[in-house]
C-alpha cells in the first residue's frame, strides 16, 4: 500500500463491524485492531488497547451495591458471580506486555447495583507519572446492539488511574479524568 493514512474495517459474521484508523510508512509499528461479537441488550464489553510504553495496563470494574456493599474485578479477581443473581462479570483478556486488548464484559441491569466504575490502571508504574497520559490508551465500550463507542487517555496528565466512565440507572457517564 502507498504511504499514508487509511481507516481499515472488519467485518465478520456474528461480530460488530470494526473501524480503525491505521498508518502506512516505511518503518514497523504495531497496529491494533479489534472487533467484538455481538451482544445481548443489557450486555457491555469494554476492550482496552494501548501504546508500547508502559507495559501493562490494567482494566477494573468496581460494582458498588445499594445496600453499600462493594465487588471488585480486576487481574487478581478476574471472574466474579454475583450473590444477588445469575449474573457473571469477567476479565476476560488480561495483556501485560503492550498493546492490549484487554476485554471485560458483564451485564449492566442488576436492580441491586447502584454504579458500575470502569476504570484503567498503569501497573506498570513510573517515574514522571505521565507514563499513562502518554501511552495512547484507547477504551472501546460495546453496548449491546449501539454504536461503540471511544474514549482516549486525557494528554499531559500526572496519576496512574485513568477514570474512564460509570453506568448508572443504565446510563454511561464520561468521567475521563486521571488521578493517583
Amino acid at each position: 500500500m502507498p504511504i499514508g493514512y487509511y481507516t481499515l474495517e472488519v467485518r465478520k459474521e456474528g461480530f460488530v463491524v470494526g473501524y480503525s484508523n491505521i498508518v502506512v510508512y516505511s518503518g514497523v509499528e504495531t497496529q491494533v485492531t479489534v472487533i467484538c461479537p455481538e451482544l445481548k441488550e443489557n450486555e457491555m464489553r469494554v476492550v482496552l488497547t494501548w501504546g508500547d510504553k508502559p507495559s501493562d495496563l490494567d482494566s477494573h470494574l468496581l460494582l458498588k451495591y445499594n445496600d453499600g456493599e462493594t465487588a471488585h474485578i480486576f487481574y487478581a479477581n478476574s471472574v466474579y458471580y454475583e450473590q444477588y443473581s445469575d449474573r457473571v462479570y469477567n476479565l476476560d483478556v488480561d495483556d501485560t506486555t503492550q498493546y492490549g486488548p484487554e476485554t471485560m464484559t458483564f451485564y449492566i441491569d442488576s436492580p441491586n447495583v447502584d454504579e458500575y466504575k470502569y476504570y484503567v490502571y498503569n501497573y506498570s508504574g513510573g517515574n514522571s507519572g505521565e507514563e499513562l497520559s502518554y501511552s495512547g490508551a484507547r477504551v472501546t465500550v460495546y453496548y449491546g446492539t449501539q454504536k461503540p463507542k471511544e474514549y482516549y487517555v486525557p494528554f499531559a496528565q500526572s496519576g496512574r488511574t485513568w477514570n474512564v466512565f460509570s453506568v448508572i440507572d443504565g446510563e454511561v457517564v464520561v468521567n475521563n479524568t486521571i488521578s493517583q
